[in-house]
């Protein structure tokens, strides 16, 4: 998927599938990254946030929010980045 295939559910919630349950999370943002040399993808970053108190180690997680991909699950890894008053952030890099 491509930076602008997630600009369309900029600020939407994902839900993030984990067993035989889900936990929302909010994309938060999405940010440009450097270009590589030979490289002609473009590079960003998913900052997504989730209220919950647990913490989901980093993995493959499948999501699925209805403006991506007519509401097929994706497949994406996330990893924690922080957290705060208002719950655990997760960032998703595509190179």
């Amino acid at each position: 998927m491509e930076r602008e295939d997630f600009a369309r559910a900029a600020d939407a919630e994902f839900d993030v599938f984990v067993g035989d349950t889900t936990m929302p999370m909010t994309l938060i943002a999405i940010e440009p990254l450097p270009s590589r040399p030979g490289i002609s993808r473009e590079a960003f970053s998913l900052i997504f946030k989730s209220a919950s108190a647990l913490v989901l180690p980093q993995r493959i997680y499948p999501m699925r929010n209805r403006a991506l991909a007519d509401a097929q699950k994706v497949d994406v890894f996330i990893v924690p980045i922080g957290r705060d008053a208002d719950g655990v952030r997760y960032q998703a890099v595509f190179t």
